[in-house]
């Protein structure tokens, strides 16, 4: 059964890829809602497009059930015949951004060891909107505002993309209910210690309440013209 996020998600690729069919796609995922909501768009348009899919998983060990969300993965995938790669990180004093890098040299390595060309990872568009306030408050440049874009190359054989930045909180969160996928619910979220998490939970709500319902699309508007304006002046200077 198709949905009208499955339609919406096929224009996504359509317009980010030049080749769908036969695409080869390394999937990054958590186990959380955006997660699951872009396996299973994958797994159900699987055999229309012949995606060469595999699945990677790194667990930070940043939580105590980290290692029960990594075998809930297993378990999800373990009647598919989609390769899996799992790893596991011990060192857990460092900080937010060198984990990212050490998480971008993981998936690329994985990528060209196994021959994936497109790393796809499940960001949103409220992941997109928390991105740039949290940017935005740090004191960053116009070009900095736009840290996520919907595709970004790595090297000159792998390219990062992000086919659901267009889909809201609330669009996932309808999708696994209405498809009952398993999700794994993530306490860490709710540390309101973590900056990122207070701008998600107290910062945006606030923000649709008293000043617009609609501040998510109209931010994205916003960083979508941005960037046409930072891409015009580099290419002119």
């Amino acid at each position: 059964m198709y949905s009208f996020l499955h339609q919406k998600f096929i224009t996504n690729l359509k317009k980010s890829l030049t080749k769908i069919t036969g695409a080869s796609i390394l999937l990054a995922i958590s186990g959380g809602q955006d997660s699951l909501c872009i396996l299973k768009l994958f797994l159900d348009l699987y055999n229309q497009y012949k995606f060469q899919l595999g699945v990677i998983n790194i667990d930070h060990s940043w939580r105590y059930d980290s290692t029960k969300n990594t075998y809930h993965i297993i378990n999800i995938l373990s009647n598919s015949k989609i390769p899996v790669y799992i790893y596991k990180i011990s060192c857990t004093d460092i900080s937010e951004l060198k984990s990212r890098i050490l998480r971008y040299q993981i998936l690329l390595k994985t990528a060209s060891t196994y021959n994936y060309t497109i790393i796809v990872t499940a960001h949103s568009l409220s992941d997109q909107v928390e991105t740039c306030l949290y940017n935005l408050l740090k004191g960053t440049s116009n070009d900095g505002l736009n840290s996520l874009r919907w595709k970004r190359q790595l090297n000159s054989k792998i390219q990062v993309l992000r086919p659901i930045l267009n889909f809201t909180r609330y669009e996932i969160a309808w999708f696994c209910k209405f498809f009952s996928l398993p999700y794994w619910s993530d306490i860490s979220n709710y540390n309101y210690e973590t900056q990122r998490n207070r701008i998600r939970q107290e910062l945006i709500p606030y923000l649709q309440l008293y000043f617009n319902s609609k501040i998510e699309t109209n931010l994205c508007r916003f960083l979508d013209n941005n960037h046409k304006d930072c891409e015009y002046l580099k290419q002119n200077t």
